[in-house]
Parts: structure tokens; sequence; C-alpha cells
């Protein structure tokens, strides 16, 4: 929808200025740019959902280099660290703390029953503990998000959209695996009917990595007549480095906070980690590339389906056809009337 206004609004701005001593032009052409800008303007104060709860939040960035992540003591470095920002005054004593994804280079089950229990003793408040880790089952690995209570995995989800050659192995590529032998370089993908995650009465859809960039598949969330109050994004953008990925990613969840109704906390590895309310406002967030901890309140929304949600591009796309017959009919016209193009 934004590409298609974009160039609409760009192909009316041209005409405008190809037309300039044709008034039937400037005409056509002024009134696309006033449809548009009329109905920017009084959609402005529409609002698409209502607070229903607000949840206390402890977002937490590691700042772990790929490198370090990756080095023999990664392991533990990962673990010192998030165990203190998890932990640092004041300790929520309730709501929601949220790790990155993939903290941990090696499955949660290979994880010492010891270095577990130190890990979620936080969760032996009322505050559940959720964070990104590899889970190993019979049929394979999965890259997922797991949700903790009481040093318990209550529920957990699975990443449904790989990356691949970095997650899965496309169709003729497996020997390439096999030969650097990459034990979890062929991940399981996650089903459609996944159930969001249950804190303290809010449904909290988790999004893993650049899942976020597919609203299609966000709409997902949707299906089976009850939608999340809350989207969260567990992100590793470590391998990007200080680059204009990190915004460019936390400008995405913006978009989808938009096109949902719906307010997006990310908690990432080096950035960008923050709140952005259900109108795509960037209410908190941390310094890129540093480790911290960020404390927000969350409004948790309700509300109707938005059109997106309904529709998702199938209005767009039908303008873009109609424009289409429209743009070859009158081409058609002019040929057969023989008429300059100009």
């Amino acid at each position: 929808g934004i590409n298609f206004l974009a160039a609409f609004i760009s192909g009316c701005a041209a005409l405008l200025l190809l037309e300039r001593k044709n008034l039937k032009g400037i005409a056509v052409s002024c009134a696309g740019l006033l449809v548009v800008f009329s109905l920017a303007f009084a959609l402005t104060d529409i609002r698409w959902s209502e607070p229903y709860k607000t949840l206390s939040v402890r977002l937490v960035q590691g700042g772990i280099a790929q490198d370090e992540k990756f080095s023999p003591m990664g392991s533990l470095t990962s673990f010192e660290r998030y165990v203190r920002l998890m932990n640092e005054k004041p300790v929520p004593e309730s709501g929601l703390i949220v790790l990155p994804e993939t903290i941990f280079p090696i499955p949660l089950q290979q994880l010492k029953p010891e270095i577990w229990r130190k890990f979620t003793h936080v969760t032996n408040g009322n505050a559940a503990l959720m964070f990104g880790g590899f889970l190993r089952g019979e049929d394979g690995y999965r890259n997922t998000a797991v949700l903790v209570e009481h040093e318990k995995i209550v529920q957990s989800y699975t990443k449904k959209h790989l990356v691949p050659f970095g997650e899965y192995v496309p169709t003729g590529f497996r020997w390439f695996i096999d030969m650097l032998q990459i034990p979890m370089g062929d991940l399981l993908k996650g089903t459609t009917d996944q159930k969001a995650f249950e804190i303290d009465g809010v449904a909290a859809a988790p999004l893993l990595c650049y899942e976020d960039l597919f609203a299609s598949e966000i709409r997902e969330w949707w299906q089976g007549g009850k939608a999340p109050n809350l989207l969260v994004n567990l992100s590793n953008l470590g391998w990007f480095g200080d680059t204009h990925a990190l915004p460019q990613h936390l400008n995405i969840s913006r978009m989808r906070a938009v096109e949902f109704a719906r307010p997006v906390i990310r908690a990432t590895n080096t950035g960008m980690t923050a709140y952005v309310t259900s109108r795509g406002e960037v209410a908190a967030e941390l310094p890129a590339m540093e480790p911290g901890k960020l404390d927000v309140k969350v409004a948790a929304a309700q509300g109707e389906a938005t059109p997106f949600v309904k529709f998702g591009a199938l209005p767009w796309l039908g303008a873009m056809v109609l424009l289409l017959i429209s743009a070859i009919l009158a081409l058609l016209f002019r040929k057969r009337h023989r008429l300059p193009l100009k």
C-alpha cells in the first residue's frame, strides 16, 4: 500500500509538470493529489484499538558480539551478563522479562541443571521470562521462543519463516551443510496454528528476528477468533554490526504496529531494543551496541481487526489492476483516434 501511494503521488506530480499547459491534465493530477492527502488527514484520528491492560516489562539487551557469542566461553558470557541485567534493581516482581533470540549457541537441553535453575530463578516471583533458544527434539532442532514460569517452560513458539542456508537447506544443497557439519543448519519449520503466549491475561504473539518483515504472516495470529494484545519481537542482529540494519528493523516494527494497531516490544542482542506504541511511536529505546535493560509500562491493546488484518493487500492490488486497465484503454483510444501521446 505504501509503495502504491508513493508511486501514485509521484505519477500525479510528474503529470502535473508534463501537462502544465493542458488544463485537463492539471485537473486530473491535482484531483489525484487532493484525494490522497484528504484521505490521509481524514483517517489520522481513527483509532483501531483501545487500551486493554498495562503490563510491566523489562527488555534486556545483552550486547554480545557474534564472535564472542560463538567463542568457547560464549555461553558462560551470555549467562553471566543476562543474569546480571535481569536481576538489576529494582527487580521486576510481576509482568514479563524479555531477552533476545538464541541467547545460547547450544540447545537449551544441553544447559546444566544448575545453570538453568540460576538463569530462570528470577521467575520464582510472579514475573514470566521470555527468551529465544534452540530446542532439540527427536525429529530435529527448532529455533524457538519459550515462556518460562517458576523455572519451567510453559509455552513455546517455533519460528515459521526460516532463513535459507542459515536456518534451512534449500533443495540440492544438503551436501554443503553436511560438509560443514553444522548441527543446527537445517531447522524444522513452525506451523501456522501456534498459540500466542498468555501473560497475566495478555495474549502476546512472539516474532523471531525478521519475521516482522512479513505482515501477511503476522495476520495469521488473528485466525481462530482470538487476536493478540501485543507483538513481541526477539532478535539478534549482531551479524550486521553497527549498521543501518538496526534502526531499519525498528522502523519495520513501527510499520507493523500501525498496520495491526498493536504495540510492539523488541528485545535484541545489539539493538534496537525498544517499546513501540500501537500508533507506531517509539516510546522508549536503548542505545545500540551496548548492554542494558529497559523497564517500561506497556499498554496492551484490544479492538476490532484493522482493514489490513481483514483484507491484506487486496485493495491495493485491485487499485493497481484498475489503473493498469485504464492506462491500456487510454492508449488504445489514443491509437484508434491517432491522438498524440502528449
